[in-house]
């Protein structure tokens, strides 16, 4: 999948709602890496970059992967 360059703000609510939603139901957590950089502004902005946290977002996604695997993700 190539990089998202732009996200509006129905799909960021429907990101930070659907977080929300997937940790209290099914205890399923999202994470994203990879982000162009207008996105990950927006996302910070947003306040969902503070509430993933260092843990669930990162810049790159082979790193977001080898983190995951070293069992972050427990």
């Amino acid at each position: 999948m190539s990089r998202v360059t732009d996200i509006e703000s129905t799909a960021l609510h429907a990101l930070i709602e659907g977080d929300q939603g997937l940790a209290q139901e099914r205890s399923v957590e999202l994470w994203l890496a990879g982000l162009d950089p207008g996105v990950s502004e927006v996302v910070e902005r947003a306040g969902l970059a503070a509430r993933l946290g260092s843990r669930r977002l990162h810049v790159d996604t082979r790193e977001a992967i080898a983190r995951f695997e070293a069992g972050a993700g427990k």
